[in-house]
Parts: structure tokens; C-alpha cells; sequence
């Protein structure tokens, strides 16, 4: 290990508690938790936190370090070291001893959110200087101080950032389309180092294309789905432990007609309903739904159809693909790339690009308003927020303001409101702020090669992600049409480079 302040050089008086742990990965059970505790009370920084964090969990195990107490064969337990090692820290109550680093109440709050943002799992908390089991004031107590210090760590923060999903599915031309096979292939080295909170996977493999048809007429079973993302597993674990936030991909280039046959549709429903039962067979978060038209009558009204007879037909099939996919998983979470801003003429134009899209799409928006009345209690239904040209601060509060709670009022459109967003029979305006979670999309393309904003040349991606991240209610994603950030900084022309890699990584800094 290296001799720094992330791995104190103590192997010659412990020289036996590695091959120990070792032993307890050899028995382990596949719903067991074995956790590296991370007793290295030096830690401080988020980035001292992440070093450790990725050392013990994936390098420890590589053939580079050739760890003589971890086999390489008889068993082999390298190869699935991170699916089977849970990496946990603990923080000391004093000054360390081995690095010299002070501790006190000021110090210990943001160390253990440093912590627990990078931990697995566990996070435990060693004292000396004064018990927590004890009442403030009485004898060998902590402190109020340093009790509110260590609740603070413990309280979700309201500016907190929010998780950011990378939508890497543009085949930009390097081979790293991120199909399951790549992703599984590529595992190790992409959980490691992909500077995003998870990832969206294209449901591909030759020929078989489920992103482009599970909303279509063609029946697809689980456990197709099942088959075609097993290489995300080792058994019945997910490859991917730092990066939980992963979806599956599905898009609009095969939807039948709004008014198709039901037996069309209950084909949809079933898809989905399947398509989120194999969401929870590989430990995936959900589906991220890419509503944009993409060359057929999506989003559009049906020939010989008003858009409002189509809206209310589209509001009936949003609703049931949302019942078919809460049946099977009930907590999935489901991100539409636009929000029902993009059908409602009167949204705000500067950043929606309303009316004119509003009138090229007039029923995408019912589809989503369909979604909001096939909820589960604890499903997510997320506006994605397809919105590039956001970039302040104000920004992104003015465009979550409108979307999370203007959107559902009458003060618009002449007292009317959203003609497709019913206030009776059913109500969906009554609680629509908390039924909707309003997340923000970002594209590359809105930045040169150094990240730098093309609008104004001033304001890197960096910003804007951070202003993204902080106004999002969970979930904000990044598109990328330039770059791909699956492959390592200059191992191919299309890789992001290491400037871009850092802004993302800084941009997701709690």
C-alpha cells in the first residue's frame, strides 16, 4: 500500500490481519457484507477519501500490485474483489497519531461528509475524548458542540448536489456505445474512474436493438431483457458499486399510433411492465425515456384527430405504461429527457423555446401527464429537463420554479392553465410538486473543447453542472455528443480529456 497519510505503514506488526480478511471474502455468502472498515482517521479531503476509497477497492486486487496474500487463482479472489468488498470509514474523535492531523469540532463535520458521500455502505465513529451515550454536561460526556457538530454531519443538506447520470449513448465513433457487454467488459476501470453518479445503458447487443422497440409492437419477455443485460452481473450482484445510479435506455423511433389497436398497446404495456421487472433482476434504477421525436407522428396529433382528443388519448397510454411498470417495481424511477413544458404554449420561451415547439409537439407533454396518474407511492417520475441553455444560478431556479409548481396553476394562459393537465376528474394539479421531480439535462455541444460556455465564453461546464446539481430535486444528466467519457483521458481521440474529467468530478463536489 502506499506510504502516505491514506495507508499508514503498520504491515510489520500486522502482517496477518490482511490474509484474514482475505479468508473472510473466500467464505462469503452472495447476500453477506463484508466490510473494509477503513480505520485511517487521517482522512480529511473528498479527494483523500476517493483515493483510499478506489485503492482499497479495486487496486488492492490488481495484478499491478500483485497482492501476495489475495491468489490470483485457487480461488481466484481477484477478479470480483470490489463486488465482494464493501469499503467503509472511520473517523476518530481526536487528533491522529499517525499523520499528526488535528481533530475537533469544526473539522469533524465535513470529514464525515466527505465520509459517508464516498462509503459503500458504513461509516463509524470512534471516540476517546467524550461519550455520545451520555447526556451533554454530565461526567466524560461529549459536548453540546461537538454533538450538534456530528448531527450536522447526519442532516441531508437542502444545497446538497443532487446524483448525476451520464447518457453516454451517442456512438461518437470509439467503440464505446455503452451496450451491457461493454459496460461489463469495461466494469472495473469504469466504475472506478467514470466521473458521474451512473450511467445509461443502450439495450443492444448485433442485431438486437430493445432501446428503439420496447415501445413498439413486437413483444419483447423478460427474460430477453434479462439475457441481454446479464453482463452487468457477477451472480446475483451488480459489477457496478460506486455507480448506483444506472438506467436503461428506451426511445421513440418505433411508437405505434396513439389511436393503434389496444391490443398495440397492451404489447407497450407489457414491454414495460417487463423492461422494469429485468430493471430490478440487474440492480438498476430504472428507465430513462428519451421522448423527443425521432421521425414518426410522436408527440404529434393522430391524422384525423385534434390535439385535443390526442392529448387525452395520450394522457390514457402514458398512464397505463407507468401501472404496467409500477405492478413489477414500484419504486423505479423513470426520467422523461423533456417535462410537459415542451407541449404547454405557454411555458416559458426563453428556455423551452415555446410556442413554436409547442405546436410541433403538442401531445408529449399528456404522455408525461399520463405518467403522474399511473404513480406508485414510491415511484419517481421525473421532468428530465431537456433545457441546454441554462446556465446561471438563476437560471435553473427560474426553470424548476415554473416547471415544479407554476406549470400547475391557472395563472397562465389567460386564468385557463395547461389544457392538458386536467384540475378535475382526476385532479392533477392538487399535489403536482410532489408527484413531480424536476430534474436538468446538460449537453456537451453547449461548450468548446475546454469545456468553456460557446454563448457567452465565460462559463465552464463545471458551473453549470454545479448550478444544475443544486436546484435538481435527485437527478440531473449529462449528454454527450463530443466526447465519451467510458474510455481513459488520451487512449483515444474521442475521449474526454482529463480537463473534462475534472470539471465533472469537481462539479459533482458536495
Amino acid at each position: 500500500a502506499p506510504a502516505s497519510l491514506l495507508f499508514p505503514q503498520w504491515q510489520s506488526s500486522n502482517e496477518l490481519l490482511g490474509p484474514f480478511f482475505a479468508g473472510f471474502r473466500e467464505t462469503i455468502g452472495e447476500v453477506s457484507e463484508n466490510v473494509d472498515g477503513g480505520e485511517l482517521y487521517g482522512l480529511r479531503s473528498t479527494s483523500e477519501f476517493l483515493n483510499s476509497y478506489n485503492w482499497r477497492k479495486y487496486t488492492i486486487a490488481s495484478t499491478g500490485t500483485n497482492c501476495a496474500f489475495i491468489p490470483g487463482s485457487n480461488p481466484d479472489d481477484r477478479t470480483t474483489w470490489s463486488s465482494h468488498t464493501s469499503i467503509g470509514f472511520g473517523v476518530y474523535d481526536s487528533n491522529d497519531p499517525t499523520t499528526g492531523r488535528t481533530m475537533d469540532s469544526t473539522i469533524v463535520t465535513p470529514t464525515l461528509q466527505n465520509a459517508l458521500a464516498q462509503t459503500d455502505h458504513y461509516v463509524w465513529f470512534y471516540t476517546e475524548a467524550g461519550s455520545f451515550l451520555l447526556p451533554p454536561g454530565t461526567t466524560g460526556a461529549a459536548s453540546q458542540t461537538w454533538v450538534d457538530a456530528v448531527r450536522a454531519a447526519l442532516t441531508p443538506q437542502p444545497t446538497s448536489p443532487s446524483s448525476v447520470v451520464y447518457g453516454g449513448w451517442f456512438d461518437v465513433g470509439a467503440n464505446a456505445l455503452p451496450t451491457p457487454t461493454f459496460l461489463g467488459n469495461n466494469a472495473t476501470w469504469i466504475d472506478a474512474n467514470l466521473p458521474f453518479d451512473g450511467f445509461v445503458v443502450h439495450l443492444s447487443s448485433g442485431t438486437t436493438n430493445y432501446t428503439s422497440t420496447v415501445l413498439g409492437s413486437s413483444s419483447i419477455s423478460t427474460a430477453s431483457m434479462d439475457t441481454l443485460l446479464a453482463p452487468l452481473m457477477n451472480g446475483v450482484n451488480s459489477k457496478f458499486t460506486r455507480l448506483k445510479d444506472n438506467f436503461v435506455l428506451v426511445q421513440t423511433l418505433n411508437a405505434p399510433d396513439w389511436f393503434a389497436a389496444q391490443s398495440v398497446w397492451d404489447t407497450v404495456n407489457a414491454n414495460f411492465g417487463n423492461l422494469a421487472q429485468a430493471c430490478v433482476d440487474r440492480k438498476l434504477k430504472g428507465i430513462f425515456f428519451d421522448n423527443e421525436n425521432y421521425g414518426n407522428n410522436w408527440g404529434k396529433a393522430s391524422p384525423g384527430h385534434t390535439a385535443a382528443d390526442t392529448q387525452v388519448k395520450a394522457r390514457e397510454r402514458g398512464k397505463a405504461v407507468m401501472q404496467a411498470m409500477v405492478a413489477k417495481f414500484p419504486g423505479i424511477a423513470v426520467i422523461s429527457a423533456h417535462g410537459p413544458y415542451l407541449s404547454e404554449p405557454g411555458s416559458q420561451g426563453a428556455f423551452t423555446g415555446s410556442p413554436w415547439l409547442a405546436s410541433l409537439y403538442p401531445v408529449t407533454g399528456a404522455f408525461f401527464v399520463g405518467f403522474r396518474e399511473g404513480l406508485g407511492g414510491s415511484t419517481v417520475n421525473v421532468d428530465g429537463g431537456e433545457l441546454y441553455t441554462l446556465k446561471s444560478a438563476a437560471d435553473f431556479q427560474s426553470a424548476y420554479t415554473w416547471r415544479k409548481t407554476t406549470f400547475a396553476t391557472n395563472t397562465y394562459n389567460s386564468g385557463a392553465g395547461c389544457a392538458f393537465l386536467p384540475a378535475s376528474n382526476p385532479d392533477d394539479r392538487t399535489n403536482w410538486s410532489t408527484a413531480t421531480s424536476i430534474g436538468f439535462g446538460i449537453y456537451d455541444g453547449k461548450f468548446n473543447a475546454s469545456g468553456v460556455s460557446l454563448a457567452d465564453g465565460t462559463t465552464t461546464a463545471q458551473t453549470v453542472l454545479s448550478n444544475a446539481l443544486h436546484q435538481a430535486d435527485r437527478y440531473t444528466w449529462f449528454y454527450a455528443e463530443g466526447r465519451t467519457f467510458f474510455l481513459a483521458p488520451g487512449s483515444d481521440p474521442k475521449a474526454a480529456s482529463q480537463t473534462w474529467v475534472d470539471m465533472m468530478n469537481a462539479g459533482r463536489v458536495h
